[in-house]
């Protein structure tokens, strides 16, 4: 049954995805368009995040019921909160929008999220805050880290489909059932976002896929009590990149908000490494991450071991590449 509800909405998504490629050729307001801090050389569809999340959240609600998930009225709720998240993105792919109109957005839907789980009142008021940070910042960090073609699809991919194998492992199967028809939904995205893309995601993609990430890891801790230590572990390719970036351009006295390649997969890619290879690189290294929260869900390490682990993994490769080309040279490359 799970294999063919994924097969029907891969096809689905690679249809609806072309469809929506051609369409949007034709409408400006959607295409991107090289310049000075970009990775591509020609103008490039963007928004369809819209379709594959569209998509999954279209069948939510018929495959969450079946699956014996989806069938109150604060799991619709959430349903409303991803689709809200989501349009938010799309608007911002179609007339860009402030940087405070967007993060308060966000803000707003994030605690309508965690009014829905019925947190308030029963968590402490600095458990709601670092989660509503948390939120916000998965958010924003996948919108951070969607710079090379394929590279953001395939993360969503690995760590959707590797989170949701721990989640039927540790008794959480609808949420496992929920999680794998999203991947579906991108690999379809990821025929026409591989190297060379013909469709970006865009913020409508970004937005949602990095909601969705850490709303389906809270719900595996709120719902099922799945330790959220092994999604902090699967996540840490692009959380630890995109944290250690940021900090030190806020250290510089940059803007954090502004558009820039100074992330350690862009440096890697200036320096010669191609998407392709920069994307089957993390490929790589997300199986070997897998390996390690793995080995914390089954007891065989302890998380502080596991995280650290991963966490002098990530800092090798991140001092490799700063060894290879400094931060503080990228914008002469």
């Amino acid at each position: 049954m799970l294999a063919g509800q994924a097969t029907l909405l891969f096809l689905l998504s690679v249809i609806l995805l072309g469809i929506f490629q051609v369409t949007v050729k034709r409408r400006a307001g959607l295409m991107d368009l090289p310049n000075a801090r970009s990775s591509h050389q020609e103008a490039t569809p963007r928004g369809a995040g819209l379709v594959f999340l569209g998509l999954w959240l279209g069948v939510l609600p018929l495959f969450g019921v079946e699956a014996g998930l989806l069938l109150g009225r604060a799991q619709a709720q959430l349903w409303l909160a991803l689709v809200l998240m989501v349009a938010l993105g799309f608007c911002e792919d179609l007339y860009g929008l402030p940087v405070s109109l967007r993060l308060g957005g966000q803000l707003l839907i994030v605690l309508f999220a965690l009014g829905a789980l019925g947190l308030f009142g029963n968590w402490p008021w600095w458990a709601l805050g670092l989660t509503s940070f948390l939120l916000l910042w998965s958010i924003n960090l996948f919108n951070f880290m969607d710079g090379l073609d394929g590279l953001a699809g395939l993360e969503a991919i690995q760590v959707l489909g590797f989170g949701g194998a721990f989640l039927m492992a540790l008794g959480a199967p609808a949420l496992a059932v929920l999680a794998w028809h999203l991947v579906a939904c991108l690999l379809g995205f990821l025929i026409w976002n591989w190297p060379k893309a013909k469709l970006f995601m865009g913020d409508a993609g970004s937005y949602g896929l990095g909601f969705a990430i850490a709303l389906i890891a809270l719900l595996g801790k709120v719902w099922f009590q799945v330790p959220l230590g092994i999604w902090c572990i699967l996540y840490s390719a692009f959380w630890f990149d995109a944290s250690l970036t940021l900090l030190r351009r806020l250290c510089r006295g940059e803007p954090w908000y502004a558009p820039h390649k100074s992330h350690a997969y862009q440096r890697l890619h200036q320096s010669g490494w191609s998407h392709q290879r920069v994307a089957c690189g993390l490929l790589l290294l997300n199986s070997v991450l897998a390996l390690l929260a793995w080995g914390v869900s089954l007891s065989w390490l302890s998380f502080p071991l596991g995280l650290s682990l991963a966490l002098g993994l990530l800092g090798i490769l991140y001092w490799a590449i700063e060894q290879g080309l400094p931060m503080e040279r990228r914008d002469h490359v």
